[in-house]
């Protein structure tokens, strides 16, 4: 990462990808096998946070004109703080693998308090509006428990019946 902190000195975060692993493999079966990180897009981090903080460098500059970290978010810390920043946010995506997370963390394990902190953040720092927030928030649940369903019900159900079932 060095020759692109050097190279975008005036970015408020440099960041690259963080590829999700268990328990020190990397994952392979649907949904889990992915890597977060994308291109900076403020109209789409407003609604989703996509800058993986584990892959992230953060220029000390944006700590002193935004201000330190917002202690009462316990789950959603980094996303508020880069939430600050709003649309102004200088952000440069380094487009490969800096760092490996491990599936399964405090936002994993605690869904519905992760998002109403995200929620609490967009609102906080006027990102979304309340009827937007709340729209982004019923949308992560139901995706979340979607995926859930397809992988535990949905995919042992197809893959037993391709095994016992001919179709003409």
């Amino acid at each position: 990462m060095v020759p692109y902190l050097r190279q975008h000195r005036d970015a408020d975060v440099v960041y690259g990808q963080a590829k999700i692993i268990l328990s020190g493999k990397e994952v392979q079966a649907f949904p889990f096998s992915r890597v977060l990180g994308r291109p900076w897009s403020w109209s789409i981090f407003r609604l989703f946070n996509f800058l993986p903080h584990q892959s992230a460098f953060t220029h000390s500059n944006y700590f002193v004109r935004v201000g330190k970290f917002d202690e009462n978010c316990s789950i959603s810390v980094d996303y508020e703080h880069y939430l600050r920043g709003g649309k102004n946010l200088k952000a440069f995506f380094v487009p490969f693998i800096v760092s490996k997370m491990r599936l399964g963390g405090i936002s994993h394990r605690h869904l519905l308090t992760s998002l109403r902190e995200y929620k609490k953040s967009q609102l906080k720092n006027q990102a979304l509006s309340l009827w937007e927030a709340w729209l982004v928030f019923y949308y992560r649940i139901l995706s979340f428990y979607g995926r859930l369903c397809f992988q535990e019900v949905i995919l042992p159900i197809l893959s037993s019946s391709n095994r016992t079932t001919r179709w003409s």
